[in-house]
């Protein structure tokens, strides 16, 4: 039996959300999966949960993922951030 992962996932978009636990679960991953959208939210999910995965869309209303990678950096620094997004610039 494999262990549960924990996944943060930076979303706003529920078809994506759906799309990703998609994945995973194809994959044969056993995981739960907090989804949040603000920054508000992602802080406190990274107070609440040790979390084995960060995955982040790019951009959503008032908050992106370089904004989240560096919360992640100051809170979570050992904590894979993996962008998994559909559009994203050269910056």
């Amino acid at each position: 039996m494999s262990q549960e992962l924990q996944i943060i996932y930076i979303e706003d978009n529920p078809d994506d959300v759906g799309l990703a636990e998609l994945a995973l679960k194809k994959a044969g991953l056993s995981f739960k999966m907090w989804v949040v959208d603000t920054e508000k939210e992602f802080s406190k999910a990274l107070d609440d949960v040790i979390p084995d995965l960060i995955l982040s869309d790019h951009s959503m209303p008032g908050f992106n993922s370089s904004e989240a990678y560096k919360i992640t950096m100051l809170k979570r620094p050992d904590t894979p951030f993996i962008l998994f997004t559909g559009t994203v610039s050269e910056e």
